[in-house]
């Protein structure tokens, strides 16, 4: 991604592709297809992986392909390692595979995420009373600092309160209000 499209992106987008959400699901990675499982098997086995190994190794696998952590991984593989068993206590590798797949599949996270805009100055406004609140704020410290040593601390506390409000002011208009609604649901493991 460019600098051009950084600065010219909409937030939202944006803190969608910061937090993940919306990123690809598990349902369209190719990362947790049966066949990619299947090569992680493969592969821990030709390295003489136990039983444990090549859950861990799968978990592993998951956690880094996905967005679901490490330890909801192992839950979710081994969940699907046994019931691709068929209770027999063994499966191939081709259908301890697929099971994962398709448990990894079924652990769908989706969220919405919206900035918004309240009403607010225009552009030319916000930044000339953001000027002004700074001008009051330099000011305000200026001021205080030559103070003479016999001045009463309430002189000292509100040109301090008004300094930190002015700099508050400055942030709020410079950055503007965003407000923020997070929504989101997850299919729970097991």
């Amino acid at each position: 991604m460019g600098l051009a499209e950084l600065l010219y992106k909409d937030p939202s987008d944006r803190f969608k592709e910061i937090a993940g959400i919306g990123a690809t699901s598990a349902t369209q990675n190719d990362a947790v297809s049966p066949a990619a499982i299947e090569e992680v098997i493969q592969h821990q086995r030709q390295a003489n992986g136990t039983a444990g190994d090549i859950s861990t190794a799968i978990s592993r696998h998951v956690a880094l392909n996905t967005l679901l952590t490490e330890p909801v991984a192992q839950q979710v593989v081994a969940s699907a390692m046994a019931s691709g068993s068929n209770g027999t206590g063994a499966a191939s590798d081709s259908a301890s595979a697929k099971a994962v797949s398709a448990a990894v599949s079924q652990m769908g996270v989706s969220g919405n995420v919206s900035l918004s805009d309240p009403a607010m100055l225009g552009p030319i406004p916000r930044l000339a009373a953001a000027a002004l609140l700074g001008v009051i704020g330099i000011l305000s410290v200026g001021y205080e600092a030559n103070l003479a040593p016999t001045t009463g601390w309430g002189a000292y506390v509100a040109l301090t309160i008004g300094s930190v409000l002015s700099i508050l002011g400055v942030l709020i208009l410079v950055m503007g209000y965003k407000t923020v609604t997070i929504s989101g649901s997850s299919t729970p493991p097991g």
